[in-house]
């Protein structure tokens, strides 16, 4: 009779190990998604805060970052490591009884990046950078170029400046340019002629491609003639803009260690055991003005374990 017990051992070894490893991964996995869905909600919830309490009608972004720690079943430590959850959310909060201003960086658009807020070993940080700034042009730049109006999805050409008109509400209102789409028509104010507001006009964006930038409003022009000259909304003049977000990196360093130390007398044998785990992890920011980067040191030591065995 064969005695397959050897073989047995094997395999359960090793499909044992195999299992653990799957285990690991799905267990990695949940707690990543868990974690994921607490960000998100977590941001969610910031941005709505700030924009409820604050006077000034804006967008208000919140960039939460956190490094969380996941276990690791295959690290030789069982310590695991940390990998960053982010997640961000905007709220615009406003009763369109206050205009919107880019005087100063509070007023202006801008995104809060939080760092590690509830973590018991860093302290947290809090950043803010502008989005966007207003630039200002010659009205005839609208001239012979594609544009968004409001309310319609498809882009109007705008023959030339001769067809829009600065319009005005009322006189607490900011001044917007009006486009006249029927151009046959003389005089609008003696005949109706189909009319819109301009909300957008395309540019050639600096890191390249097609982008429409938003009318802010008209700062030369009287009611009823063409615009002098027209601010837009550019989302490339703040200190972060959409290339410079998507280039956001996290740099991570790892170092961990075990020492064990041997003491003898004439009494007694000790042996000291020692466990280090220090993650060194960098969030890398890039801004107009260059890399503003920020720098958290999680130190996970364990206590030493001491043996003592007597000789007598």
């Amino acid at each position: 009779m064969v005695d397959h017990k050897g073989q047995s051992l094997v395999e359960v070894a090793v499909f044992g190990s195999f299992l653990l490893l799957v285990l690991g991964f799905l267990l990695s996995q949940g707690l990543q998604y868990n974690y994921y869905q607490e960000v998100k909600m977590e941001a969610f919830r910031r941005a709505l805060r700030t924009a409820a309490g604050s006077s000034i009608s804006k967008q208000h972004t919140v960039d939460l970052r956190k490094d969380v720690h996941f276990p690791d079943p295959s690290d030789m430590f069982a310590l695991g490591q940390r990998t960053e959850i982010r997640s961000s959310s905007g709220i615009i909060w406003s009763n369109n009884s206050n205009q919107l201003d880019f005087q100063t960086p509070e007023t202006t658009p801008s995104s809060q990046y939080v760092f590690n807020p509830d973590s018991p070993l860093v302290s947290p940080v809090y950043k803010n950078y502008t989005t966007s700034d207003l630039e200002i042009h010659d009205g005839r730049i609208i001239s012979q170029r594609n544009a968004i109006l409001n309310g319609v999805t498809e882009p109007y050409y705008v023959g030339d400046v001769s067809q829009t008109r600065v319009y005005q509400p009322d006189p607490l209102s900011t001044k917007q340019v009006m486009v006249l789409m029927n151009t046959l028509i003389p005089d609008c104010e003696e005949e109706y002629c189909e009319k819109d507001i301009l909300g957008s006009v395309e540019y050639n964006a600096n890191r390249g491609g097609i982008q429409y930038w938003p009318v802010f409003n008209v700062t030369q022009g009287e009611v009823g003639q063409p615009p002098g000259a027209i601010a837009f909304q550019n989302d490339e003049a703040g200190q972060l803009n959409k290339t410079l977000g998507m280039q956001q990196v996290t740099n991570k360093v790892i170092h961990k260690d075990r020492g064990l130390t041997l003491n003898e007398n004439a009494d007694m044998r000790s042996s000291i055991e020692a466990l280090n785990n220090v993650e060194h992890i960098e969030h890398v920011i890039m801004t107009r003005d260059g890399e503003d980067n920020q720098i958290f040191e999680f130190g996970d030591a364990e206590p030493s374990k001491t043996w003592i065995t007597p000789k007598n």
